[in-house]
């Protein structure tokens, strides 16, 4: 990734895209981190078809909130939530239940973060589901409570 960031800031996105994809494509690389710089390159330069794939497929938990994030910056931000919608209808991981719920209090829509991050209460650990719902809350105390009880 250190080249194609290099190759990035001379102007070169084309080929520093380029470099991590073959590494990609061929599942050579060391760390999901690896896959989260690509996605976020990919993301800077606009190239969202290239991001879908990786990020609703094998690699969803690793890359699918770069992909929503990349709608969201485009002004697609209903296609984003449908996109992290259909992956919770599938599985239901803690990690895209935070991000939908984060986005939906961006967005003002406290009672649909709630709804979403809900049923991720339950588990051993929820607290990136639950902390970001404490601040909006607040003024609701009633509701927070409820949120926090056994």
């Amino acid at each position: 990734m250190l080249r194609a960031r290099v190759l990035e800031r001379m102007d070169r996105a084309d080929e520093a895209i380029r470099v991590p994809g073959a590494d990609t494509a061929v599942k050579r690389y060391g760390t999901p981190n690896t896959l989260t710089a690509y996605a976020e390159l990919l993301s800077r330069h606009g190239r969202l078809d290239a991001l879908r794939e990786p990020a609703t497929g094998e690699h969803a938990h690793t890359v699918l909130d770069v992909f929503a994030g990349a709608l969201r910056d485009r002004g697609r931000g209903g296609e984003a939530e449908t996109v992290m919608r259909e992956a919770i209808a599938t599985d239901d991981w803690a990690g895209y239940l935070a991000w939908l719920s984060a986005a939906l209090l961006q967005d003002g829509r406290s009672d649909d973060a709630i709804a979403v991050a809900e049923p991720g209460f339950s588990r051993y650990d929820c607290s990136p589901l639950l902390a970001p719902l404490v601040r909006p809350l607040l003024d609701r105390p009633e509701e927070l409570l409820s949120l926090l009880a056994p």
